[in-house]
């Protein structure tokens, strides 16, 4: 994509798993995208045909905080619950980052904020080694949500599962838990932040992690 240095990324696509990815030395964005239509036994080639309809466009916007990469996958198609489009999208160095999903897994990795991912159905996974510079979202509507930072991150957490638990582990850093908390509601400081990280999950776990290598651990999720 034309377009070097620092981006701000702001994706709405209507289902699909979407990754989102730091690259160092990349020079500019990569967007990998991939189409997918199961429409059963039978319908291979309406399947097939109905790919033509899914639209996925991409530009650059004017922002206050710089250039915004804003990328968007839509359908009209009848039969659009049964389609998907997933989306790789790899960021020399991200400024901030929104995402949005209809119905997909949401991974953001090596960005340190400000992040707002937010899918419908699925996991939502936030993960860095660099200590944040911004405020952190990860909301599942139906499904587990996750971030997992480094030590060295200060930051105030805000966990909330819905017919689930919240979940923190904490190693290496300095944790305060506030009033309030319960099985399924965690609130704390982590070496006395004041950025905010908020976790919401439904029908599943909500989890916060600060870990040596979090962006080489592998997480167990509990979808609904």
């Amino acid at each position: 994509l034309p377009i070097t240095g620092p981006v701000n990324l702001d994706v709405n696509i209507f289902r699909g798993d979407v990754l989102v990815r730091r690259v160092e030395g990349l020079k500019s964005p990569r967007l990998i995208t991939t189409r997918r239509a199961d429409f059963g036994a039978g319908r291979s080639e309406d399947g097939f045909m109905a790919l033509d309809d899914v639209q996925i466009k991409a530009r650059v916007e004017s922002g206050p905080e710089g250039p915004i990469l804003v990328i968007k996958a839509t359908s009209g198609n009848p039969d659009a619950g049964q389609m998907r489009t997933d989306l790789v999208i790899e960021l020399p160095e991200p400024s901030g980052v929104r995402v949005r999903s209809g119905f997909g897994h949401i991974e953001v990795r090596g960005c340190v904020g400000p992040i707002d991912a937010l899918t419908d159905e699925g996991n939502v996974l936030v993960r860095s080694h660099r200590p944040l510079r911004g405020d952190v979202a990860a909301i599942s509507n139906r499904g587990s949500a996750l971030v997992a930072v480094r030590g060295e991150t200060e930051a105030m957490i805000d966990l909330e599962a819905k017919e689930g638990e919240a979940r923190s582990r904490v190693l290496g850093a300095g944790l305060k838990i506030l009033p309030g908390t319960t099985a399924s509601r965690f609130k704390g400081v982590m070496n006395d932040g004041t950025w905010m990280i908020t976790v919401r999950a439904t029908e599943a776990n909500a989890s916060f992690h600060a870990i040596p290598n979090p962006e080489f651990t592998a997480f167990h999720f509990d979808t609904p």
